[in-house]
Formats: C-alpha cells, sequence, structure tokens
C-alpha cells in the first residue's frame, strides 16, 4: 500500500493484508489477468499525481479522453476521491467526489485539437 500522497502500480489489492478492512480487495479493470492498475492514496493537500505529455495530435480532430476510477475506501472517515483533467495547465473536466460505489467508473471528456 502507498504512504499518503504516493501511488503504486499493481494488479491487486488482496495482498495488503490489515488494510482490507479499509479498502476493498479487488483486481485491475481489464480482461487480461496479467492487467495492472495505478493506485493513488491521497493526501490533505490536493496536486497532481499524474501528468503526460502527448504529442502527435492531429489539428481540428476530435480526441476522447478518459479514465476508469474506483472508489476503494470504505467507510466516511477518509478523504474521497475528486480527480480533475487538465489540459494545457486549465481543468476542463472534474468527477466531483467519487462515492463508494464498490464497482469502476468510466469518466471523460471529448476535445477538438
Amino acid at each position: 500500500m502507498p504512504d499518503d500522497g504516493f501511488y503504486t502500480i499493481t494488479n491487486n489489492t488482496t495482498t495488503w493484508g490489515s488494510f482490507g478492512q479499509f479498502w476493498d480487495d479487488m483486481g485491475d479493470n481489464s480482461p487480461d489477468h496479467k492487467g495492472y492498475m495505478m493506485v493513488v492514496n491521497a493526501t490533505y493537500n490536493p496536486g497532481l499525481f499524474y501528468v503526460q505529455t502527448v504529442d502527435g495530435l492531429c489539428e481540428n480532430t476530435e480526441y476522447y479522453f478518459s479514465a476508469d476510477i474506483y472508489n476503494i475506501i470504505v467507510g466516511d472517515n477518509w478523504i474521497k476521491p475528486n480527480v480533475s483533467f487538465l489540459l494545457n495547465g486549465q481543468e476542463v473536466y472534474n468527477t466531483c467526489v467519487i462515492e463508494e460505489t464498490h464497482t469502476w467508473e468510466t469518466y471523460g471528456l471529448s476535445f477538438v485539437t
């Protein structure tokens, strides 16, 4: 399990032992049994947790960006996910608070270059 403000890449959370009472035991969201996911442990100071530069996009073309997100926290005494997508440093989409649904949810946006 990652410390506050850090993340780890894993394909399931069941091996984290005692944290099972606070986090759902679950695997990645792909049909590939060898698939992986990024698990982010929130911090009380919001900030960037993943940045990716994309080159080679075509002008006047519609693109779709999305992420499958699962709130693995159990209970109300923890930070709930609230994820923003930024393009060129500007927020273009916000998930708002992601509640505990025990399922993967897809969040995303379309944009034109």
